[in-house]
């Protein structure tokens, strides 16, 4: 998108590790005690600005092999294609919030600051929950 819209595009890998899932994620994958997920925490940067935190838990089930992948490199759609992985709808849920102190400083934008926070769930064919992802995106730029 950013590309699109004449901007320099760029990922910074924040995070990447096995985690157990919180409760909230468990529901979102409908995973079973005991599954485990990728935790991965990406920022996106347009023209060297910070626009997105963005993370992401994928479960690890169906995915065993995804440790290898460079996700400050490729993207995270594309790798779930190549694993007959693809994601074909999502579902989408919109708050507007106030930064909180780790968000205004990933973002470079003040505390309590207006973000907006989406969580996503990605469904491949058969309707398995492959991802579920929480951005929080800058109030105050117009991308």
């Amino acid at each position: 998108e950013m590309e699109q819209k004449g901007l320099t595009a760029q990922t910074q890998v924040l995070y990447f590790k096995k985690a157990e899932p919180t409760e909230e994620v468990r529901q979102a994958l409908e995973l079973k005690d005991g599954d485990e997920v990728y935790k991965l925490t990406r920022l996106h940067l347009a023209d060297g600005s910070p626009n997105v935190v963005v993370t992401t838990y994928l479960p690890v089930k169906h995915l065993a092999d995804l440790e290898q992948v460079d996700f400050a490199k490729q993207s995270l759609y594309q790798e779930l294609d190549k694993r007959n992985l693809p994601v074909v709808h999502v579902k989408r849920k919109l708050e507007v919030k106030a930064a909180n102190e780790m968000t205004a400083d990933l973002l470079d934008i003040t505390e309590k600051d207006t973000v907006f926070y989406f969580h996503t769930y990605g469904y491949t064919k058969n309707e398995v929950p492959i991802e579920y992802s929480i951005a929080t995106y800058r109030g105050n730029e117009n991308y």
